[in-house]
């Protein structure tokens, strides 16, 4: 069941569409950057992750061509403070309340909102403030309704609530894709990276340490934590607690493009005031270059764990990633590999991607089922954008096109579904 949210599709493709048009006077200083307008039927995760990086590029595009990044020469020791002063309170101030409420619209319109869309529900409310001295900081997705007749299972539920955090790993996924692309890193796609890739351990620790009793008790991760235990939790199997969860999540943090997005955010640009840092530090062998890391993430079956590998060829990025997990009594799995510009022309483009796994059965049509009887699916899709026009910056279409069965796998619907976005893609040297 699908619910066509025209509020974050007719209307973000035309509104990010024209904050890009705006930008087209301005050279990337990057190698390889593209940047898209996605549509499809559900608003899903993928569409918001590849709209709201497109808004933020426009959004810091046209900040770096109004505000200086230094007040004057910082060559004396006096200047080099008043210049790190101006640049901390406009991070602060300016870019962290930006880049937050792309995280905070992400998280609940794009995450929860996403899969509330998916199981049917209509007129879905969303809230979103900015961080203080200019709100409180916090937002929340709240479902409408279902028509008569309609319910959800144990295993929709448990999407909705952790959908919000995990909406953002796949922004964080879609920012790493970009900046390995690229020759130079921005410091707003650092801070960017860092706040979404962190949204589901910040949550984590923030229901550990203060959910009791306080304002986190009833948040989406101890709904998911209590559901999942009622769902799985068997006699003489020992249930999953709020800090097993925050523990493992520090497995997140073993991320180079973590450390690097640190560096160009505080030294690069804070200490230095330059807005780019050079080329991403990776592993060299022979022509490629390699970057490994470690994620994790939450499913309707429990924790998993992932190990990312991405390779650097020239203009193409392959990225390979394993994903594990074993709560409860089952244990479940999937691999993914995914190459990027696999063909790479003037005109054309390619990218393909393919995930298998096995995992226990959802239950999606009947809520009694109960048996989780282990599962193997997978999903196959590729993308192909096309340019007709030809210049220094110029648009393009593209069209993903694919088929997923029945499982999970983030990003995606749960159910058996033909995989179709469609949209605009503005290439910049």
């Amino acid at each position: 069941m699908t619910n066509g949210p025209t509020f974050v599709s007719v209307i973000s493709l035309f509104r990010i569409l024209a904050l890009v048009c705006a930008m087209l006077g301005v050279r990337m200083a990057s190698a390889q950057a593209d940047h898209r307008v996605t549509f499809d039927a559900s608003g899903s995760e993928v569409m918001g992750a590849a709209n709201l990086a497109t808004l933020h590029f426009a959004l810091y595009t046209l900040q770096d061509r109004h505000l200086p990044d230094t007040l004057g020469s910082e060559e004396r020791v006096g200047g080099r403070l008043l210049g790190m002063g101006y640049r901390t309170a406009r991070t602060l101030l300016l870019d962290l309340q930006l880049d937050f409420l792309i995280v905070l619209a992400q998280h609940e319109v794009f995450g929860h909102g996403a899969r509330y869309r998916e199981f049917g529900y209509r007129d879905n409310s969303f809230n979103l403030t900015l961080l203080p001295p200019f709100g409180q900081g916090s937002g929340y997705a709240r479902t409408g309704f279902l028509r008569p007749g309609e319910r959800i299972t144990p295993h929709e539920r448990l999407a909705m609530n952790f959908g919000g955090s995990v909406g953002n790993q796949v922004l964080a996924a879609d920012m790493a894709d970009r900046m390995l692309l690229q020759d130079q890193l921005h410091y707003r796609q650092a801070l960017l990276y860092l706040l979404s890739r962190n949204d589901l351990l910040a949550y984590t620790w923030r229901t550990h340490l203060f959910g009791t009793g306080g304002p986190f008790a009833e948040g989406d991760i101890a709904a998911y934590l209590q559901q999942a235990n009622s769902l799985y939790h068997r006699p003489g199997t020992p249930a999953t607690d709020i800090r097993t969860l925050a523990l493992h999540g520090l497995v997140s943090l073993l991320d180079p493009l973590q450390v690097y997005s640190a560096w160009t955010l505080v030294v690069t640009h804070g200490v230095q005031g330059r807005k780019r840092s050079g080329m991403i530090p990776m592993i060299t062998l022979g022509s490629v270059r390699y970057l490994p890391s470690f994620n994790y993430t939450l499913t309707p079956f429990g924790q998993q764990f992932h190990s990312v590998h991405h390779v650097r060829a020239g203009r193409r990025l392959f990225i390979a990633s394993l994903g594990f997990g074993k709560d409860w009594d089952h244990r479940y799995g999937e691999v993914a590999v995914k190459a990027v510009n696999m063909i790479a022309t003037e005109r054309l483009m390619l990218n393909l991607q393919a995930n298998l796994w096995s995992q226990p059965e959802l239950e999606l049509e009947d809520a009694t089922l109960r048996n989780f009887e282990q599962r193997i699916g997978g999903m196959a899709r590729a993308e192909l954008a096309f340019h007709p026009w030809r210049g220094p910056q110029y648009f393009g279409t593209f069209l993903q096109l694919g088929y997923k069965s029945k499982g999970y796998t983030p990003g995606e619907a749960l159910a058996e579904t033909p995989v179709l976005r469609f949209g605009l893609r503005l290439r910049m040297p």
